[in-house]
Parts: structure tokens; sequence; C-alpha cells
């Protein structure tokens, strides 16, 4: 791995195979209080997801909410965001604090989606350390707290786009 600073701030590459390479964003990697509110060990988790094309005006917004509900007070949260373009660096711009982007092609509908996994294996280096790893599609809001319930050992949740559909858009008619 390949760490060169610009501006004093940390710029992180390293070979991601076919995929691209990674950008660290502000300070990556920077302490945490080392305990909660309630005395227990401040958890180390990183919070992932994939974008391409138009949807890249959903990362803001995501990282937000995320920074405002996802287990603010339990977790030092980190993000990695897999892309098809990686954002111009802002000298002391907060919202890039603690924000790794990935590059990786636009292999076009579905084959991109269906990869976002392979994306996330191929930037293991920035994911290994933590206690949890959460995945989420970028087109989602945190809008409530989210905080120990979620801490388990296996999690899932519908998507957000599925809790009122009933089967029949996806599967058709009985």
């Amino acid at each position: 791995r390949l760490t060169t600073r610009f501006g004093g701030s940390p710029f992180t590459g390293g070979s991601l195979g076919s995929l691209g390479t990674s950008r660290t964003l502000g300070e990556r990697g920077r302490k945490g209080k080392g305990a909660d509110s309630g005395g227990r060990r401040r958890k180390k988790v990183v919070l992932l997801t994939a974008v391409s094309g138009a949807y890249h005006v959903f990362v803001q917004p995501l990282i937000t909410s995320a920074r405002k509900f996802f287990l603010k007070g339990i977790a030092d949260l980190e993000v990695v965001v897999v892309s098809d373009r990686l954002p111009s660096y802002s000298p002391g711009n907060p919202e890039q604090v603690g924000v790794t982007w990935v590059g990786r092609p636009d292999l076009g509908w579905p084959l991109t989606a269906m990869m976002r996994y392979r994306s996330f294996l191929d930037a293991w280096h920035l994911i290994g350390h933590a206690d949890y790893a959460f995945s989420i599609d970028v087109d989602c809001l945190f809008v409530a707290p989210v905080g120990y319930e979620i801490l388990g050992r296996t999690v899932a949740t519908t998507h957000a786009d599925n809790v009122y559909y009933t089967g029949v858009e996806v599967m058709g008619p009985k």
C-alpha cells in the first residue's frame, strides 16, 4: 500500500486488481474516544455503498444521514464508496472526513450492481479491521436512530423498496 500526502491530508492508494484504486479523503483512521456513554468499547464500523452514473447525487445525503442516525455515539464510522468516478479532494471539507472512495469501472446494468460485493471484497484492506461492516444502497437514507440492536452476529433488513410490495411485481400473478 502506498501513502502520499497532498496538502497535509492523506491519500491512500493500493492495487485492487482490475477494479481500480482507492483514495482516502480526510482523517481516515483517526482514534475515537474509546468508549460510548455507557462505558462500552466503541465499535469500529464500516458502511459500504456502491454508486455509478446518475446515482452520485445520493452519496452525500446518505453519508449525512448515516452520521446523524447510524450508531451515533456508539461507533467510529468509516464510509467506503465504490464508484465509477472519484471525487476531487477539497482540503478541510468536513464532508470528506472518514470517507474512502474506491474506483471501479461502470459495467452497465445489471453487471455493475451484481459485482458490488466483489468490489467490496477487493477493498478488504479498508474493511478487515472493522468490528462490523454494513452494506446499504446509495439511494437510501437513515431517518431515525439505529443503535446497538443492529450489532448482532447476522443482521438483515427488508429493502426499503420492498416493504410495501406484495411480490406480484417481481414474481408475477400466481
